[in-house]
């Protein structure tokens, strides 16, 4: 198997995943061996020196690999001049990114830990700077988006302060931006929440780093800070539904079509009742049906059945 993506070479090799962002290089699992081809020494001692060859395709042709078995290849990652440089036309050449996402996903249990602190550091950081800005806005200042996202990422440190981890704590990603600037999701920008502002979102992640330079978590929460009364009632149904309904009914042996149904099947029997907030100018009952029955077709073309189990994660967004 060549691996290309840096998550699964780190995954694969225990070296630190910012080495592959940093460095042109490939993993390769053969025969219960791992090889790294790259064009930089690596710091960790474990790994030892099999050889320096003049390309990337000496190098590979030196692993001895048999040409009558099949390779497999993340075939949504691995660059064509890489398959080319590898000669890899000259194999079989299997699909396998998910295989090893699947095999992620079933490990997920053994990082836990990890995944605790991600969700904490992020909820923290996301509550803190909605309360920052909720405080700002009901003294009737205006604030920037800006603004808001150095507050989430100062409350992501004084998170790991207070707790005193030894991991790091990184941002990921983050969208923010006022309900009036765009329903879509969108980066900050130099634009103001204002007395008119009628909504706040912030979806945003975090890595959590241990102290070898592994990526051991990522985190993707999302939250609205809703400021009127219309969107403040349909945020709490929508928050009811995903904690106290589509939550515990992600059980393991069922799909993640299934969990989904029934987040929304309470949805639908109050579709008057959003309707006369005003908060859904369409039926919400025809697009959520488009929407179950579009998933679940795609289910069906792929012929390919997600079961929960445990020791993997399910990731639940109302929306």
């Amino acid at each position: 198997m060549v691996v290309s993506s840096s998550l699964n070479a780190q995954e694969i090799s225990g070296i630190p995943y910012h080495y592959f962002s940093n460095v042109p290089s490939l993993v390769v699992y053969s025969e219960q061996k791992i090889y790294i081809l790259t064009i930089r020494p690596i710091e960790q001692t474990f790994p030892k020196l099999k050889g320096i060859f003049l390309n990337l395709e000496q190098a590979f042709q030196s692993l001895g690999i048999d040409r009558n078995k099949a390779i497999g290849i993340e075939e949504n990652h691995l660059a064509y001049k890489l398959y080319r440089e590898l000669r890899l036309a000259q194999y079989e050449v299997r699909a396998t990114g998910a295989v090893l996402r699947k095999w992620r996903e079933d490990r997920a249990g053994e990082e836990l830990p990890f995944y605790l602190i991600v969700a904490q550091v992020t909820r923290f950081g996301i509550e803190a700077a909605l309360a920052g800005a909720r405080a700002s806005l009901e003294r009737g200042e205006s604030i920037y988006e800006t603004d808001i996202e150095n507050h989430l990422y100062a409350a992501y440190q004084d998170f790991k302060l207070f707790h005193q981890l030894s991991t790091a704590i990184r941002p990921y990603f983050t969208v923010l931006h006022t309900g009036e600037r765009t329903r879509r999701p969108n980066l900050p920008q130099f634009a103001k929440a204002n007395r008119n502002t009628k909504s706040l979102k912030i979806d945003a992640g975090v890595l959590v780093i241990d102290r070898r330079g592994l990526i051991r978590a990522v985190s993707d929460l999302c939250r609205t800070l809703p400021l009127d009364s219309a969107a403040q009632e349909i945020y709490e149904e929508l928050d009811r539904v995903m904690v106290d309904v589509a939550i515990p009914s992600a059980l393991p042996g069922c799909l993640g079509e299934q969990v989904y149904l029934e987040g929304v099947r309470d949805l639908i029997g109050r579709e008057e009742q959003f309707m006369k907030l005003g908060v859904l100018p369409q039926d919400i009952g025809w697009e959520i049906a488009m929407i179950a029955i579009s998933a679940t077709s795609l289910e069906s073309k792929n012929r390919r059945r997600s079961f929960l189990k445990k020791g993997t994660g399910l990731l639940c967004r109302p929306g």
